[in-house]
């Protein structure tokens, strides 16, 4: 069992009382457990007495690991940033523990003059798009474009793993030799040609492969035939460019 354990003294400036910072966070296999400086005014029935002050999210989960992804992101800003949380009412993914549905990351107010420099939203070629003003659940992001006054929408399939990593198979051993690939259409793997978005079209056929790259980016040795393609073209997407979208602390 691997167990990270992170514990912080943290204090909110200038926020609503609704929103609160990081001040526990452990990653206990695929579950993270949390906890923020504000104070829970209610519970679902399953929660117990000795985990009341916590949250939980799984990271087995799309939506698990984009909300671990931004308590990261409010822990490496410190104060000023800040997480509102709302409740799934149930304990689905620890006994005893009340599970976070979604998190809204909280920023300071914007200028008249512009966007406060605080979290970037970034396109795949490294292109800042604006300023995160909140995340919507794990479905979208909403961001303010350079100095404008009116905010943006990323939704979920350009920036997280909405062409989720999808195994790329080679003829050869150690993930060399012609890659091919099970999907047809738009995909991407973190760990194939840097990550971009790449097109799989033309014809099946029965090849023998030796190893694949998994959606972990782990190169899985083995021998099997499968039906597969590698017609491969690169494409983008009209926003995010080449790779998915992303956030950077400025």
């Amino acid at each position: 069992m691997k167990k990270w354990i992170f514990a912080f003294s943290a204090a909110i400036s200038g926020l609503s009382q609704a929103a609160g910072t990081i001040d526990f966070l452990e990653v206990d296999n695929d579950v993270v457990l949390f906890s923020t400086t504000d104070t829970k005014t209610s519970s679902p029935a399953c929660v117990t007495s000795e985990y009341s002050d916590l949250w939980s999210v799984s990271l087995a989960s799309d939506s698990g690991r984009a909300i671990y992804s931004l308590i990261l992101t409010s822990m490496a800003k410190g104060d000023g940033v800040a997480l509102n949380i709302e409740s799934g009412q149930n304990c689905a993914d620890r006994d005893g523990v009340e599970r976070a549905a979604k998190v809204n990351l909280v920023t300071q107010a914007f200028s008249e003059q512009g966007s406060n420099p605080r979290v970037g939203v970034y396109a795949g070629d490294h292109d800042r798009l604006g300023t995160l003003l909140t995340i919507e659940g794990t479905r979208y992001w909403v961001y303010m474009s350079g100095s404008g006054p009116t905010s943006r929408t990323l939704t979920h399939d350009q920036y997280f793993n909405g062409h989720s990593n999808k195994p790329v198979y080679f003829t050869g051993a150690n993930c060399s030799g012609d890659p091919w690939a099970e999907y047809w259409g738009t995909n991407r793997n973190e760990s194939f040609n840097s990550g971009r978005f790449y097109r799989v079209n033309g014809p099946t056929q029965s090849i023998e492969i030796n190893s694949y790259l998994d959606g972990y980016g782990m190169c899985i040795e083995g021998s099997e035939t499968k039906v597969l393609r590698n017609t491969w073209t690169e494409v983008e997407h009209s926003l995010c460019g080449p790779r998915l979208c992303y956030l950077k602390e400025d």
